[in-house]
């Protein structure tokens, strides 16, 4: 699968449940499963950004979901949201409208997709 596929797949709804997260995002079972669409989606991708540069908004793009995942994967919500999940629900609001507009990640931010070499790479430094 391309890419640009699974960004044009799924990028509206992603900006829209962003813009829309809720404390009672956390844990939520249709938060999960649209992650794990996007998941498998991103398992069909072969032209990874560890072989190339990112297209626009991909890396915004693949941040959200990790963060989305994490909320959805929440078994015990926290009401009122309150640290570093307080912060999270924040970010992923202003995210949304980054990502609405292709913006890369702000500074201090950053997603490293590893490729099958540098995962081999890293076995085969273990192993010696």
């Amino acid at each position: 699968m391309k890419p640009q596929t699974v960004l044009h797949r799924h990028r509206n709804r992603m900006i829209h449940c962003l813009k829309d997260i809720s404390p009672d995002s956390q844990g939520c079972p249709a938060l999960q499963r649209f992650c794990e669409e996007i998941a498998d989606d991103l398992d069909q991708v072969t032209d990874t950004p560890a072989k190339r540069d990112y297209l626009p908004g991909e890396e915004m793009f693949l941040w959200c979901h990790a963060e989305l995942t994490e909320i959805g994967e929440i078994a015990r919500p926290i009401k009122p949201p309150q640290g570093y999940i307080a912060d999270m629900l924040a970010r992923l609001r202003d995210f949304g409208e980054r990502l609405e507009r292709n913006e890369p990640l702000p500074p201090g931010f950053a997603i490293h997709w590893l490729s099958d070499d540098d995962v081999l790479d890293e076995f085969d430094d273990a192993a010696r």
